[in-house]
């Protein structure tokens, strides 16, 4: 099993480990220029949300990688709200002649928490939900969740942000 991960924090290279498989940075991979091509049993991205959407070097990464594999997955996490961004992202990776086998999000810390006593925030239950995730990529479920009319609208809130970052 090949990952590749995209991180700021560590939160997504945290999440990398997790799988006990061949870790690649996608900044370093995509530095190269070249097209990518990946053959492996399994392939997983994982990478961040920022402002509900994926990094610009994520996408960029997807639209130049080529993925022969019989299991591909993408889990982003995200600190307050992941929106319909993994609906868009599996539209977006269409386009590029592939799609998800199973994706999922999973809440981490958030940077920009202001909340200065912490009993305060809600009870995210990472490890729980992260054990859950590592289970169903092992087990080579199918899973694509779907987004609600809220979390489409959110998405769509975000998406002038974005192209602002990175």
């Amino acid at each position: 099993m090949k990952i590749f991960y995209f991180t700021r924090t560590g939160n997504s290279l945290v999440v990398a480990k997790k799988f006990n498989s061949e870790l690649i940075s996608i900044p370093l991979v995509v530095k190269g220029k070249n097209m990518l091509a990946y053959q492996d049993e399994a392939i997983g991205i994982v990478f961040l949300l920022y402002c509900l959407n994926p990094p610009k070097m994520v996408y960029e990464f997807l639209s130049r990688a080529k993925f022969q594999t019989d299991y591909l997955f993408a889990i982003a996490n995200y600190g307050n709200l992941a929106g319909a961004s993994m609906q868009e992202l599996q539209k977006t990776v269409k386009s590029y002649g592939y799609q998800f086998d199973y994706i999922n999000t999973l809440l981490r810390a958030d940077n920009f928490d202001v909340i200065k006593d912490i009993s305060l925030l809600p009870k995210k239950q990472t490890k729980k939900k992260l054990k859950q995730i590592v289970t169903d990529v092992f087990s080579c479920k199918r899973y694509i969740p779907k987004a609600t009319q809220k979390d489409i609208e959110l998405s769509k809130m975000y998406v002038p942000l974005t192209e602002q970052l990175d």
